[in-house]
């Protein structure tokens, strides 16, 4: 017995010290780039231009509603009229009904070009929602400091930002080393597959590869973290797919008065509740243990302890993440359902019941194993399964090649004392029509955001700082400048 107790104890002993040499070594990152100058701007000129853009209400719609063709074609006057020098001096090319390629000769044509997306198109209004917002969500009004409307975060900031970074270093006289490409989609939130999906496959067609992709995904993140008072600027280095499983029961119908052991509602409703009591596995890997491991050592001593040693307490680490909705979507697939359709009369047994769950995939996930996983888990033979998706998740890019480090240089030099880490983006990008031609595909716009900001994407009362905006068209010519060189 007191053999067992030594070799326990000597057991304890080399595991606090792998624990505490781990913890140890965990230190936080250190910043190699200093701040730069901040660019002079006319900062309430910036800000009406994208009001102006605000105003024009590029809704992308779903299969009930067809595209209003009008407002996109005022979006493009509008800014051939306002950057009359970048449509002027870049080759400008069509791709299905809106979306817009433009192409920035480099200096060098033996480098890889540079990619830098953003969409035309916004979601619409929620209905039942619009007396809720302070100010019109399309009146692109300029108050309490803010620009208010529609897109001023998703995606017309940053449309209009890389169009006024980019109008700014022609007049100045800049000139890229490499060539810069522009991908400007008209139905990114449908899922690009009229506008960026053609863009793509004609690129892979003239044999385009870039040496970086650039889109929207990540943002910085203040006040998130209790341990952390600095902003974080999350990098999207992969994106989750989108998988969405149609589930379809039939019965006989019939009176309520009788009903059967087996109704439809009740067959679709079990095959819901067990989905939702049986996730995918929360798996720490990838881009989200990069995300840990960056994060960790800015944290206090016993989230420091169990990040600097996720081998031992990850099961800790996940069952602590899973508590809160974003902590769960970075390491899991997760599992939504979103529609319920069935009956239209209280006393008619519905012969039809359909459901509708939606799958945010991670990256090793694909279709094949959404649908297995739904079969397995509802156990029910009958029931139909159908499938779509919008995109498989994408490939995980490095952080140690040159797309990455560039970005994080900038991040440094714009935005001050930013801790800068790579992250999993949790929803769909047009990215996903151009990864194939990209050593490096990153996800990041730097929109500062607080807890309370989330809920304005695709919601109620979006809106971005007016300074915040300037500070966007300032990363995009630092950007443009570091970037694009050798």
């Amino acid at each position: 017995m007191k053999k067992y107790f030594w070799v326990g104890l000597g057991i304890l002993f080399l595991l606090t010290a792998v624990v505490g040499f781990r913890t140890l070594r965990f230190t936080p990152q250190v910043t190699a780039h200093e701040a730069i100058p901040k660019i002079p701007l006319n900062e309430t000129e910036l800000a009406e231009r994208l009001a102006g853009a605000v105003r024009i209400p590029t809704r992308s719609f779903y299969e009930k509603e067809k595209k209003n063709p009008e407002p996109f074609r005022a979006l493009h006057a509008f800014l051939r009229r306002n950057f009359p020098h970048v449509f002027k001096s870049l080759k400008v090319e069509n791709f299905g009904e809106f979306s817009l390629l433009l192409e920035w000769k480099g200096k060098n044509p033996s480098l890889k070009p540079l990619l830098m997306l953003a969409h035309q198109d916004v979601v619409p209004i929620s209905p039942g929602t619009e007396e809720k917002w302070e100010h019109p969500p399309f009146s692109g009004l300029l108050a309490d400091g803010y620009v208010w409307g529609r897109g001023t975060l998703d995606d017309k900031a940053s449309l209009m930002a890389i169009l006024e970074s980019v109008e700014k270093k022609i007049t100045g006289g800049f000139q890229p080393e490499r060539t810069v490409f522009f991908a400007f989609g008209d139905d990114e939130e449908l899922g690009g597959g009229n506008g960026a999906k053609k863009i793509g496959a004609e690129l892979q067609k003239r044999k385009i590869e870039f040496e970086t992709v650039l889109d929207e995904g990540g943002l910085v993140s203040v006040g998130q973290l209790e341990d952390i008072s600095a902003p974080i600027a999350t990098v999207g280095i992969a994106e989750k797919g989108y998988v969405s499983v149609e589930l379809t029961a039939r019965e006989r119908g019939g009176h309520s008065s009788l009903p059967p052991k087996k109704t439809t509602i009740g067959r679709v409703a079990a095959a819901i509740l067990k989905l939702q009591g049986h996730e995918f596995p929360a798996r720490i890997e990838g881009p989200s243990r990069l995300m840990l491991e960056a994060l960790g050592p800015e944290m206090r001593l016993k989230n420091r302890v169990a990040l600097a040693n996720l081998w031992l307490f990850g099961p800790l680490v996940e069952n602590q993440l899973s508590q809160a909705a974003a902590g769960n979507a970075t390491i899991r697939t997760t599992t939504a359902p979103t529609i319920f359709q069935a009956g239209d009369k209280e006393n008619v047994l519905p012969a039809v019941a359909r459901a509708v769950v939606n799958f945010r995939t991670m990256p090793g996930e694909n279709t094949e194993t959404v649908v297995k996983h739904v079969r397995d888990v509802i156990q029910d033979p009958d029931m139909e399964l159908k499938s779509s998706t919008h995109g498989e998740p994408s490939g995980v890019s490095s952080t140690r090649n040159a797309g990455f480090l560039r970005l994080e240089q900038v991040i440094h030099e714009v935005y001050p004392g930013t801790l800068v880490t790579p992250s999993l983006t949790l929803a769909s990008t047009d990215s996903k029509h151009y990864s194939m031609l990209a050593q490096s595909t990153l996800r990041f716009v730097p929109i500062k955001f607080g807890t309370s900001d989330m809920a304005r994407f695709h919601g109620t009362n979006e809106r971005v700082s007016i300074a915040e905006y300037a500070d966007l068209v300032r990363f995009y010519m630092r950007y443009l400048e570091v970037a694009s060189a050798l």
